[in-house]
């Protein structure tokens, strides 16, 4: 009929009044052309006797339809009235548009609407049309299906243009369970293809329970030029496809090309070859840029590389495909892997985009919010993205789905692994350290990091979820707290616990040491010669050999030391913020000078204040503050010049000066050679391998005391014999009072620390005229202005007194320096001669 709208309902055709046998019409049983409706054929679903207004119709093509506006609605095609059994052929022919056949989805009285057709149904050259809530080749509960044998035709044919139309549901949340069609049983679930169609919600292959029916062949077929379907999509527009005896879907070549499928998020599994087939050929080796041709253009699919099951999902992996190109990655899991190894996808995962670069390689390592349980095998297709319209605001086109990737084993999760470490510092700290874990499942694996609290000194600790140690309270290790081990012993165990992504746990139990930390007192003896409590370098001297004590702050003594190498004392003590005193023992031969409180501002580590007293001139304390403390120093006042301090050039050189040169022994050939070896250089050595005392003799006797120089001073041996004075008067130099024997005082620091005014000599000493100054400290300035020994052609290896070349030949300003150092040395060694 053609008429413009109508209603057909309520009728048996082709059949007896019970529906029971089959008398087949010779074509159409109804057939609706040319109008644009609306016409209904079935029931109106409004509640009231709907099964009443089903046509039952038998025969090759039961409805066929060549116009706009038809709604197919309940009706039974070659089975009986109950819809349990076939009795003959049913089937629909659709052409034109905008036609219905099954549910609306609206809600109301969906199940109704089902069309229950034996033979199926075919798309021809139609467009916007909805085949939504049948049973196409399965009876009326969905169960089984109708023919026993196998089937001839699919179950849904889309030929021609046909494009545009929807099968299966809109996935709106409004019955979407009830737009399922349910197809099984035919040979091909849908065949053809059409373009820009939607395949979606649908049961291809299983009941309506998911139980296997199965088709003969593919549960999708594409082909004969099929472009740019959609089949599946997320949630409620996931196909089942599983239990057809080939491929779950299939593209094969066509004029023109099949391709621009977009296939995701579907449940594929149990089909008896791939769950997708590009050229219906088995696995469609990936090639390297996939530049290669054919169906969906042979998309190169993902290659996953490692995974990890568990509450959520790990997958990372790689695709190489066309370069600078955007990819849907689609995750799924099955049960069981595929026999070809490469994978279906029963259940989907989830999904990440990644973007190719200029050599079409993209790696991806995602987590998925779906569990996966070990034994499970994940899977992965690539999807192309595609700008089809250059509008920013249409989303991308979905196109070309791959095969499924190689199937990948979920692992049984292993638990993560605590590096065993055993941590130190300083007490007064509060950071301990990192805590490492490794989890090989997956090189990206994010671990978390906790306390137990079942560790002995756990309360003791914190810990951060990325590893960060640290004690609560800064320790001290003179007060330790530690409970684990050996209690006290400033070793503390603390139990950690480590879980990876997927709840496997790592326990282990790690030290903490505590370091003990000294600070150090330190300070120098010196004469102040100018009595400003400074120790000002080349005018004073140290002076060592002192005897300075450590006490508590109660007067308890805690260690001794003596001064050395310049008159320093050092003490190391453990409490770092404990109170102390220094003291110090009086030196004979200098005068008490004042204590001096350090300088926190100098030489302490972190210029931290030191809180410090003077209790004496001999005796200091202070309280440390976790830092050192330096320049606690006593100060010495040098004596005047007094008989018996010295001897004259005259006394050295008679053999009574010159026993007392022997006796000094070794101990004073390496002074001397320490404090003036610019000028002696190496001419103490005796040539037998070792240095003599009688050298020192010879030397002053033979050259410095005999030999004059033309037009200069006899300095050399005035500087000499006051050297020879400095040594013999110190106990502490000389190692004993052996020159007192010979009439000469003899203190602990001997008159090396005595104070002399230079006078106008200032320069031959590199200080200011008239500056007070110790004469050791002369002595050594002495040395300092004059050269080592240059002159390869001179017989000594000495050099005189402020040669300053060291070349043998005295100029007129080194002769000047030579005056004013003898007029100074004479006046010394002549004042305290004995």
């Amino acid at each position: 009929m053609s008429q413009a709208s109508g209603v057909i309902a309520g009728n048996y055709i082709g059949t007896d009044i019970f529906a029971a046998i089959a008398m087949p019409n010779g074509f159409e049983g109804i057939s609706y052309w040319n109008s644009s409706g609306p016409m209904l054929i079935g029931t109106n679903s409004d509640g009231v006797a709907d099964s009443q207004d089903r046509n039952v119709i038998v025969g090759f093509h039961s409805i066929a339809i060549a116009a706009s506006g038809a709604v197919v609605t309940g009706n039974y095609l070659g089975t009986n009235s109950t819809g349990s059994a076939a009795i003959g052929n049913g089937s629909i022919v659709l052409g034109g548009h905008d036609n219905r056949v099954g549910t609306n989805g609206d809600g109301q009285f969906d199940g109704m609407e089902m069309n229950l057709i034996s033979s199926g149904m075919l798309l021809v050259d139609t467009y916007n049309n909805v085949v939504a809530g049948n049973h196409i080749g399965t009876d009326i509960t969905g169960s089984y299906t109708l023919y026993p044998g196998p089937a001839s035709d699919p179950g849904i044919g889309i030929y021609g243009n046909s494009h545009h139309n929807r099968i299966g549901t809109n996935g709106d949340g409004v019955s979407d369970e009830a737009e399922r069609n349910i197809i099984a049983g035919a040979t091909y679930g849908i065949f053809g293809g059409g373009n820009n169609n939607q395949i979606t919600g649908n049961n291809i292959g299983v009941n309506a329970h998911g139980e296997p029916l199965g088709n003969s062949r593919d549960g999708i077929r594409f082909s004969e030029g099929a472009h740019q379907n959609q089949v599946g999509g997320n949630g409620a527009l996931a196909n089942l496809i599983a239990f057809n005896r080939e491929n779950g879907i299939s593209i094969t070549s066509g004029s023109p090309g099949t391709d621009g499928h977009a296939i995701r998020g579907n449940s594929i599994f149990s089909n008896g070859q791939l769950g997708i087939d590009l050229s219906k050929d088995g696995v469609t080796p990936n090639d390297f840029g996939d530049s290669d041709a054919g169906p969906n253009n042979l998309q190169n699919y993902p290659v996953l590389t490692s995974t990890i099951g568990g509450s959520t999902t790990q997958v990372a992996g790689t695709l190489n495909s066309l370069p600078n190109t955007s990819f849907l990655i689609d995750f799924y899991a099955n049960t069981v892997v595929d026999p070809s190894g490469y994978g279906e996808g029963e259940r989907w995962l989830g999904v990440t985009m990644v973007t190719t670069d200029a050599n079409g390689d993209a790696a991806f390592s995602v987590t998925l919010a779906a569990a996966t349980s070990p034994g499970e095998y994940i899977t992965s297709t690539a999807t192309r993205l595609e700008d089809d319209d250059a509008d920013p605001a249409t989303p991308l086109l979905e196109t070309d789905t791959s095969e499924f990737s190689a199937a990948l084993l979920v692992p049984a999760n292993q638990p993560p692994v605590i590096s065993a470490q055993a941590f130190a510092l300083d007490e007064n700290q509060l950071v301990v350290g990192t805590v490492f874990a490794s989890d090989d499942d997956l090189p990206d694996d994010i671990v978390s990091f906790a306390l137990t609290g079942n560790g002995p000194d756990d309360a003791r600790f914190e810990l951060s979820t990325s590893g960060e140690l640290s004690f609560l309270a800064a320790t001290d290790f003179e007060n330790p707290t530690d409970t684990g081990g050996t209690p006290g012993d400033n070793v503390y165990l603390v139990e950690v616990r480590v879980t990876d992504a997927a709840g496997a746990v790592a326990i282990n139990t790690m030290t903490v040491t505590v370091n003990n930390v000294t600070a150090t007192i330190s300070g120098t003896v010196f004469v102040d010669a100018n009595q400003n409590g400074l120790f000002d370098g080349g005018a004073e001297s140290a002076i060592d050999g002192v005897l300075i004590e450590l006490l508590d702050e109660f007067g308890l003594t805690l260690d001794s030391d003596t001064t050395a190498m310049g008159g320093v004392y050092a003490f190391e003590v453990d409490d770092e913020f404990a109170t102390y005193r220094i003291r110090e023992t009086q030196p004979t031969g200098v005068a008490d000078g004042q204590a001096v409180v350090g300088d926190a501002n100098g030489n302490n580590l972190t210029g931290e204040a030191v809180d410090g007293f003077v209790l004496s001139s001999n005796e200091m304390q202070l309280t440390l503050t976790g830092i050192a403390a330096s320049d606690y120093d006593f100060t010495e006042y040098g004596q005047a010049i007094q008989s018996g301090d010295t001897a004259t050039i005259g006394f050295w050189q008679n053999k009574n000066g010159q026993a007392l040169i022997e006796l000094g022994g070794a101990q004073l050939v390496s002074w001397m050679n320490i404090n003036f070896s610019n000028i002696f250089g190496s001419t103490f050595s005796d040539g037998a391998g070792g240095d003599d005392a009688a050298e020192v003799a010879r030397l002053y006797k033979d050259e410095f005391f005999r030999k004059k120089l033309q037009g200069s001073s006899k300095v050399d041996a005035q500087f000499m014999a006051l050297a020879l004075s400095t040594f013999f008067t110190s106990s502490n130099l000389s190692g004993g009072n052996t020159a007192a024997v010979y009439g000469f005082n003899v203190t602990e620091t001997g008159i090396g620390t005595k104070v002399v005014n230079v006078g106008a000599s200032g320069a031959a000493f590199n200080l200011p005229d008239h500056s007070d100054a110790t004469i050791m400290s002369l002595l050594l300035a002495t040395n300092n202005l004059t050269g080592a020994d240059t002159d390869s052609d001179a017989s000594e290896d000495y050099s005189h007194v402020y040669d300053l070349d060291g070349d043998g030949i005295l100029d007129d300003y080194e002769k000047s320096l030579r005056e004013m150092a003898n007029f100074l040395y004479s006046l010394i060694n002549e004042s305290g001669d004995i």
